[in-house]
């Protein structure tokens, strides 16, 4: 089962506490990326896998491909978990002290890696960066900038 909307942190949590009344035991709750930051994740008392994903439109795309889709393929058979494609960025991006799936299209480059490029604002309530999207682009926590040319790796989108 996959819910959208209504994990949070707080008195707007309305899917934790209604699972748990239906006796579905809690993975984990909240990771450490953006977006996506109060993705939930659970079992059934019959073995039911449960996601619950933020309600924020990118949010739920970026945490729906990198925990729910994974679990999907290998429900159906495929290899849970595509091999990432190396590329270079196009622009700097600041570090966050959280990890980063920056949704980006790819430009092929005659010698070498795609350049990734950010598909506009990131915040997770933005729509338009899911447009021409071919993947996320995994930046680790930190502080300061990844550099244009820098190397990362893109998880291609299902």
């Amino acid at each position: 089962m996959i819910a959208s909307g209504g994990v949070s942190v707080g008195e707007h949590d309305h899917v934790r506490p209604a699972l748990a009344a239906l006796d579905v035991e809690e993975v984990f709750w909240r990771v450490p990326i953006k977006p996506g930051g109060p993705t939930w994740f659970g079992v059934g008392s019959a073995g039911q896998l449960v996601f619950g994903l933020p309600g924020n439109p990118a949010a739920a795309f970026v945490t729906f491909t990198l925990f729910a889709a994974p679990v999907i393929r290998q429900a159906l058979g495929l290899d849970p978990i595509p091999t990432p494609w190396p590329a270079r960025l196009a622009s700097p991006l600041p570090l966050r002290p959280r990890a980063q799936a920056v949704r980006v299209r790819l430009e092929p480059q005659p010698d070498g890696p795609p350049l990734a490029v950010p598909t506009g604002a990131q915040g997770s309530h933005r729509t338009t960066s899911m447009t021409g999207a071919w993947g996320l682009a995994m930046l680790p926590s930190g502080e300061g900038t990844l550099d244009a040319g820098e190397l990362v790796l893109v998880e291609p989108l299902p």
